[in-house]
């Protein structure tokens, strides 16, 4: 009886031990209630306001604001909220987020998930700031609206090699990255064309 007890706790507690592992550790969030000085703007006019990350900017083709955050797991899962208010192409308004940047301002390699319009989530694996090389696939999940929330969810799973883009808590595409993985660094940025922006927060987790 009291094997069988000492049995039951041993299986608790590797359990639990296994739960703990596996959970994903938030390794970075801002929700820009202050200017930290952890975020800094190469292009574009990118400042904090009212509880956002603002680019103001809807003139430079290439915004680029980065900040330093660990990326450093087999599971780096990242989530931000972001309204898009003002485009002037027809083609916008269009927003998307660098992460595994080598180079903060000129970006260099980094993986990039991005909208346009019509909603067309896009992955690449970048060059440098003004290319997207490499091309990873898209998906087309209606059209985007400005003003309207959006809270993009990607998750880069380095152990299966691919990428897992959410939108609004929905998945939208798996995107294979085996042939086109990036050793993680210690930067993430944010990119527009022409577009304004509000970011209202920004989560990374790590596992």
């Amino acid at each position: 009886m009291r094997g069988n007890k000492l049995g039951w706790v041993l299986i608790s507690l590797l359990f639990l031990t296994l739960s703990s592992v596996a959970a994903p550790k938030l390794v970075f969030e801002d929700n820009f209630d202050k200017d930290n000085g952890k975020w800094v703007s190469y292009e574009g006019d990118w400042v904090i306001e009212n509880g956002y990350l603002v680019n103001k900017d809807v003139s430079h083709t290439v915004s680029n604001v980065a900040c330093e955050v660990m990326q450093k797991g087999n599971k780096v899962i990242y989530e931000y909220k972001v309204y898009m208010e003002e485009t002037v192409v027809e083609y916008g308004p269009l927003c998307g987020l660098h992460f595994y940047v080598d180079n903060p301002v000129e970006r260099g390699d980094s993986y990039f998930v991005y909208q346009a319009k019509p909603f067309l989530i896009k992955v690449a694996k970048t060059g440098t700031t003004e290319a997207i090389i490499n091309p990873l696939g898209d998906i087309v999940t209606g059209s985007a609206e400005l003003g309207k929330e959006y809270i993009l969810k990607i998750v880069l799973d380095n152990k299966k090699a691919e990428i897992i883009v959410y939108v609004n808590g929905e998945e939208v595409g798996t995107y294979d990255v085996y042939d086109d993985q990036l050793d993680p660094t210690d930067y993430i940025s944010f990119r527009t064309n022409r577009t304004k922006v509000k970011i209202d927060y920004v989560k990374v987790w790590v596992e």
